[in-house]
């Protein structure tokens, strides 16, 4: 196997033209990164303002003729009548 290495010689200016390009471009990433981080941390206060989506959800809506709660069909919820009951109650 043979290994060949070719060297360049670049001019004595590209050193400086690459040094000047890459200090204008630093703002534009600066401004880049700070918007970006104000998006995520909109998205964050957003998120923590608005109930959770699951909760909507397991509402369902309202009948207005019994007041009972309709789930809609398809949701991943279980429709089910509870009573809470006393200790005294209890038939233990």
């Amino acid at each position: 196997m043979r290994f060949q290495v070719q060297t360049f010689r670049a001019p004595r200016w590209l050193g400086p033209v690459l040094v000047l390009i890459a200090m204008a471009l630093l703002p534009f990433a600066l401004i880049l990164g700070l918007a970006v981080m104000a998006l995520v941390a909109g998205a964050s206060v957003l998120r923590l303002l608005l109930p959770p989506v699951g909760k909507w959800a397991m509402q369902g809506r309202q009948d207005s003729t019994s007041g009972r709660s309709i789930i809609e069909p398809g949701s991943p919820a279980i429709d089910a009548e509870y009573e809470v009951k006393d200790d005294h109650e209890k038939g233990n």
